[in-house]
């Protein structure tokens, strides 16, 4: 439902300053997070923020408990069959160690983030102008 992630989107952004923008999209099964940070952003904090989303997320679809996981039924399994992923790509205008890429899978409450250092910032930079 679109409203559910704008809801999400408003209070996500509300609650949290160092949010420059944010989109929530889906894709096949995927909730797809893009968020870029602002400049003084750590990746802790990026990180935290990004749980805090799924959370809200999760509270405003407002689905069944799924027993043993903090999250509903969206984000896990129903009748065995796993439902919603969450991805994540992060962006901040500082660091090396930016771009972030983060996954929640279905089933799971644990998150996993891997920075994707750019070696050549030029070639990153042309190749986001041309996006």
């Amino acid at each position: 439902d679109k409203s559910v992630l704008t809801k999400t989107i408003s209070e996500v952004k509300a609650k949290n300053k160092l949010i420059n923008t944010i989109n929530i999209s889906i894709q096949c099964k995927e909730f797809k997070f893009d968020i870029d940070f602002n400049h003084a952003t750590t990746e802790a904090q990026a990180k935290n923020i990004c749980k805090s989303a799924v959370q809200m997320l999760d509270k405003n679809a407002n689905q069944k408990s799924y027993k043993g996981s903090k999250y509903s039924v969206l984000l896990n399994k129903v009748n065995g069959v796993k439902q919603f992923e969450c991805d994540f790509y992060l962006t901040c205008a500082k660091g090396d160690s930016w771009p972030i890429y983060g996954t929640k899978m279905a089933g799971s409450d644990s998150f996993n983030f891997s920075n994707a250092k750019i070696k050549n910032r030029t070639s990153y930079n042309n190749a986001m102008k041309n996006k």
